[in-house]
């Protein structure tokens, strides 16, 4: 899911276009559309209700763990490019904190400065986050393209994370 504005989520309904928004109010309207993804998910009919998880990548990620945070429900979580502050209104060391000792994934590339210092800041002393820095391969859905075996890292850890 892109937030309003951003990715794909650039027009509306009669064609007008989204201009992507970073207000205290367009965070909160994304993270009530992230809830509105996440209880959709739950309700399919090939979803067990009790072992959903949430993926974020950039600012998406500080969506995922603000989201999450608040709700015990999501089991786990897995960061792609997390930073600590995206645009000034999405902190995420609170998040982290009430998020607590639930499963969660921290990736991020070393030429990414930000978000690798970001990981490394985020996982602290959790002995339940992993965290996987990458030498390179950029910032967000393009650690995707990198070919560096993101997907097999992410598939394990929701694997072991949403299987009990």
């Amino acid at each position: 899911v892109d937030g309003r504005g951003f990715g794909e989520s650039t027009k509306m309904a009669d064609g007008k276009n989204v201009a992507p928004e970073r207000t205290d109010a367009a965070v909160r309207t994304m993270l009530s559309d992230v809830g509105a993804a996440f209880d959709y998910l739950r309700k399919q009919k090939n979803v067990d209700p009790e072992r959903v998880g949430i993926v974020g990548a950039s600012y998406g990620s500080s969506l995922a763990i603000i989201y999450a945070a608040y709700r015990a429900n999501v089991k786990a979580v897995a960061l792609l490019s997390p930073g600590l502050n995206y645009f000034g209104n999405m902190q995420t060391e609170p998040a982290i904190k009430k998020y607590a000792d639930r499963p969660l994934l921290l990736v991020a590339a070393a030429d990414d400065a930000e978000s690798a210092s970001a990981v490394k800041t985020l996982k602290g002393d959790n002995p339940k986050a992993e965290d996987k820095v990458y030498d390179q391969n950029g910032h967000g859905t393009g650690l995707f393209t990198a070919g560096v075996g993101l997907e097999d890292l992410l598939e394990n850890f929701l694997i072991r994370s949403l299987s009990h």
